[in-house]
């Protein structure tokens, strides 16, 4: 249901709560009589001869449980949620009397805290838009500064790289994330066609080794990036996997880096 739809169901139901609809009770009722007016009855539900009919207004249905003696008394009437249950049905939940006023002092209570965070803009909503705004743009930044942290440490990286049976090949834990190991090895990619390289780095507490092969280093060698870091993953206790020339994995043991870049020349041998 869209916001317009929930906020018209609100307003209809608090429109009756208003109206102070009186309880008609009927403990007398035959079923059929509550058949004629209209009455609700639950699926599968067996009813004797004698059944209770409820009545609020042009509201009737059949029933044995607790009802309020008129309708002013449930207070207000507030949607908390909607949403899908299974194929074709939806629920509505909502609060009403002293639990509606409770949760709605909770959100005013929220504001507040909101108001007070933003240093209490006078429009809530558009405070909150323009800090995402901020915050993409400063993400977009972060992101150019990445890439070219990834540039910068090329050249730096190249002058580490050494020779193992005729294939370029380092192993080197690096200052970048996941991205910028990526954005590292896809540069280098670019000039060196017979290259192992394994990256790994610890950015956010968690290991994510990366490796790359160079297509002369695939096609004469026949190693795989994916199989190379599906076995390397388990220093690290964790898992991976990718393509014949790029492959990740991430785990959970940072300790399990050193043991990683030390194993990694052993493809070559």
């Amino acid at each position: 249901m869209s916001e317009e739809e929930l906020e018209e169901v609100e307003r209809m139901v608090n429109d009756l709560i208003r109206e102070n609809i009186e309880l008609e009770e009927n403990r007398d009722s035959t079923l059929e009589e509550a058949r004629l007016e209209g009455a609700l009855m639950l699926f599968g539900e067996k009813y004797g001869d004698k059944v209770r009919l409820i009545k609020f207004g042009d509201s009737a249905e059949l029933c044995g449980g607790t009802h309020v003696s008129n309708t002013g008394s449930i207070g207000y009437f507030k949607i908390t949620s909607e949403g899908a249950v299974a194929s074709g049905i939806r629920r509505i939940e909502a609060v009403s009397g002293e639990k509606c006023a409770s949760y709605i002092t909770e959100l005013s209570t929220q504001m507040k805290s909101l108001k007070g965070i933003l240093k209490s803009p006078r429009d809530l909503v558009k405070a909150v838009e323009d800090l995402q705004k901020k915050n993409n743009n400063l993400e977009k930044q972060i992101l150019v500064l990445k890439k070219g942290a990834a540039a910068g440490m090329s050249e730096a990286i190249k002058k580490e790289i050494i020779e193992i049976n005729g294939t370029s090949f380092l192993s080197k834990k690096v200052d970048l994330d996941a991205n910028g190991i990526k954005d590292l090895a896809f540069e280098l990619r670019k000039e060196y066609k017979d290259i192992l390289l394994i990256l790994a780095t610890d950015a956010g507490d968690k290991p994510v080794i990366s490796c790359l092969v160079g297509d002369d280093t695939i096609s004469k060698k026949g190693l795989h990036a994916g199989n190379i870091i599906k076995e390397l993953a388990a220093d690290i206790k964790g898992g991976g996997g990718g393509q014949a020339f790029f492959a990740t994995a991430g785990g959970s043991d940072v300790s399990g880096i050193e043991k990683v870049l030390a194993k990694a020349k052993t493809f070559l041998s």
